[in-house]
């Protein structure tokens, strides 16, 4: 990987996401809103030529790593690993978001107004149902912050330390942080936080409630993260065609 390319990312914070040719489609949708935001610090790592190659046509900053996904477990280590050496290398703050975590409005100035948290994410109540059972929430990770501090430099490490396998990027997340938290609070009613957690070692984390990022469509969301559950790209775009205005059927 030729880290260099994040040399010219003009802030302090990189926003990352992943897709291979498969999913450029839904890339171009998740683009058409993006772009309204007039954000310089988008970065995509492309897993195939092909997928690159149509990213730059849009004028789209790329990283090419060459990855097959042949097991979708490994592949969520993987990301990770990727995040993680992109974190280190940059030294800067990492905004994670899935290409179909559709971006409505600009969410990184929600981001802004809570500078004291390390991590901010917004809450599910599905995956890892274990985990749910447990504390009554999760972290999603179809969209979150790690901001890049000397204490969290090696937060990412730790995720990936844990002894745990055949497992996707919500469980490494969750699980480090249901067997390290220390304390949990529950936001006021006029804060934007669902939760706020303090880890063991010292991270700050804050959920975000519903109404900022959500898997169901509502009028002001900042970002809408819809379940696609379909086998074809086609039939994913049908899906998202309820509720977003799409210009690749």
């Amino acid at each position: 990987m030729d880290y260099k390319r994040i040399d010219n990312i003009p802030t302090d914070t990189i926003i990352l996401t992943f897709i291979n040719y498969k999913y450029v489609p839904l890339f171009k949708a998740f683009y058409k809103y993006f772009k309204q935001h007039n954000l310089d610090n988008l970065l995509v790592i492309c897993l195939d030529k092909e997928s690159q190659n149509e990213l730059m046509v849009l004028g789209v900053r790329t990283m090419f790593v060459d990855y097959t996904i042949r097991d979708i477990c490994e592949f969520w280590r993987f990301r990770l690993t990727i995040i993680n050496n992109v974190f280190k290398y940059s030294e800067k703050n990492i905004i994670h978001t899935d290409v179909d975590c559709f971006w409505l409005k600009n969410i990184v100035t929600v981001f802004d107004t809570l500078p004291n948290y390390d991590l901010i994410s917004h809450v599910a109540f599905g995956h890892p149902i274990q985990i749910v059972e447990q504390i009554g929430f999760v972290m999603c990770c179809g969209l979150y912050l790690l901001r890049y501090s000397k204490n969290t430099m090696n937060f990412l490490d730790k995720i990936l330390a844990q002894n745990l396998n055949f497992v996707d990027d919500q469980v490494y997340f969750n699980h480090y942080i249901y067997t390290n938290y220390r304390l949990i609070e529950h936001g006021t009613i006029n804060d934007m936080l669902y939760k706020k957690i303090l880890l063991n070692d010292g991270i700050k984390m804050g959920i975000l409630k519903p109404q900022y990022v959500s898997r169901e469509y509502y009028e002001d969301l900042y970002c809408f993260h819809p379940v696609l559950d379909a086998d074809t790209m086609s039939e994913k775009l049908r899906i998202l065609s309820k509720y977003l205005v799409i210009d690749v059927l």
